[in-house]
């Protein structure tokens, strides 16, 4: 679950599975920043509480703002996001 605030932060609740490991805590917080393009593409970098490195993605925003498809730089896993009111 995420909250992007529309200043350019943004902050996240997730469970990652790195390597086959399952994370020490079920559920992790993490915060970092994004940038949004004129044309609906973005950027973001995320630090996850207890990982020393940023996740780095690359996203567009769909669906007039209402769903976000991201693509994780570093191993080209993806996620689809569902707006949530």
């Amino acid at each position: 679950m995420a909250h992007y605030d529309g200043k350019g932060n943004k902050t996240q609740l997730d469970h990652g599975v790195v390597n086959g490991q399952e994370p020490q805590e079920e559920w992790t917080l993490g915060s970092g920043t994004y940038t949004v393009n004129e044309d609906c593409t973005g950027w973001q970098e995320v630090f996850v509480n207890g990982s020393p490195d940023a996740i780095r993605s690359h996203f567009i925003i769909d669906k007039s703002g209402r769903e976000i498809r991201e693509v994780i730089d570093a191993n080209a896993v993806t996620a689809i996001g569902a707006k949530v009111e």
